[in-house]
């Protein structure tokens, strides 16, 4: 499921109930202590379901829509809490 949002919004919920002290994501810099990674994961999880309900808002609305159409419905600034 190479690029599945929801298959990597699993592994970030089981690797939120592990007890954590030392964490290297795929990307960005390296998390130490379990209350740090905690609050990483629980962010990058909800980015993850916002960025999908706002996929799913646009092509709800226009199931076609192209892929500009879906990025410009769904910006990065607002979706990061910015």
């Amino acid at each position: 499921n190479d690029g599945d949002s929801a298959v990597l919004e699993n592994s970030l919920t089981k690797l939120r109930r592990m007890e954590i002290e030392i964490l290297v994501p795929g990307h960005g810099s390296v998390l130490y202590g379990s209350e740090a990674i905690q609050e990483w994961l629980t962010w990058e999880i909800a980015y993850l379901s916002s960025i999908r309900s706002a996929v799913a808002a646009v092509l709800a609305e226009n199931p076609s829509a192209d892929a500009e159409t879906i990025a410009l419905a769904a910006p990065f600034q607002r979706l990061i809490g910015g």
